[in-house]
């Protein structure tokens, strides 16, 4: 495998649902078992619940990573926000919790 510049053109994003099994059973991400763990028995059940969003990225059909994210909260207490000038901003979850978007996973195949 040749490593240099990659073309954008060459590289696309899909589903984790959309990837065929063979290539999620395939990804090796040595020296980090709980990721590798992670994609191949828990995040297609995670999808298929609702309870994240896996993208796995290819690079001339071959899948070279993924990153999982969640939907989650932060949140800010009541000195913080008065100190940004957010005193009077609240959300659906109120005045201290703000919605978030978490980054749970991020992996690259081994051979990249």
């Amino acid at each position: 495998m040749e490593f240099g510049r990659i073309n954008p053109e060459d590289l696309r994003s899909t589903s984790l649902l959309q990837a065929p099994r063979e290539d999620v059973d395939l990804f090796l991400c040595s020296g980090q078992p709980r990721v590798e763990s992670f994609f191949k028995e828990k995040a297609e059940m995670l999808e298929r619940t609702h309870a994240c969003k896996t993208h796995v990225m290819y690079y001339n059909e071959q899948l070279i990573g993924f990153y999982t994210l969640f939907a989650d909260y932060v949140t800010l207490v009541t000195s913080k926000r008065n100190k940004e000038g957010w005193k009077d901003v609240a959300t659906a979850l109120g005045n201290q919790h703000f919605p978030a978007v978490r980054l749970h996973y991020l992996a690259v195949h081994e051979q990249w």
